[in-house]
């Protein structure tokens, strides 16, 4: 069953454990809320579901390299911010060699993605370039537009997001 976009809000978006599509792009928001977990236990549960499914490939996952980025500079983050109450954007200007320290986790990280057979990472095409400013003007941030911009270009409609920024677009489904 293919649930419709209801509204910006947030409110009525389509429950992420509920997708039944042969094709999704993830963003890292999912990725993370899996890695890190949220206060809400049922965003857990919905969250390792779907991560679950993707491994009994129900269906097929697609993230660009922008994901993967976010995924592994947010992750670090988190950790720098556990282990050593450390701001990751201080600890980038003032001690790169602090960044060594989280190569392993980083690496972590690619192989737990890599262990998925039905996620597949992707270039950003090239044509995004010349899109994603249009796709702007919708009023997400740059990163968010290349997302979608890629999405267009591979003609996929769904994302698996918590990011309710994408609910501005009006033609794709977001899953959260």
């Amino acid at each position: 069953m293919k649930w419709k976009k209801l509204n910006i809000s947030g409110e009525n978006v389509n429950p992420i454990d509920q997708f039944s599509g042969d094709k999704i792009y993830i963003d890292a928001t999912i990725f993370l809320k899996y890695l890190l977990g949220s206060d809400d236990p049922r965003v857990n549960e919905k969250t390792e579901d779907f991560f679950q499914r993707l491994a009994d490939k129900e269906f097929e996952g697609i993230i660009s390299v922008l994901v993967v980025d976010e995924i592994v500079f947010n992750y670090i983050g988190a950790l720098m911010k556990i282990r050593e109450n450390l701001h990751i954007a201080d600890v980038m200007r003032d001690s790169p060699e602090k960044i060594k320290k989280y190569c392993d986790d980083a690496g972590e990280i690619i192989d737990w993605i890599a262990s998925f057979s039905k996620l597949k990472v992707v270039p950003v095409p090239e044509r995004t370039i010349g899109t994603f400013v249009d796709v702007m003007r919708m009023g997400l941030f740059p990163r968010d537009a290349i997302h979608v911009a890629t999405m267009k270009e591979l003609k996929i409609n769904d994302i698996a997001s918590y990011d309710d920024d994408f609910d501005l677009v009006p033609d794709i489904v977001r899953w959260g």
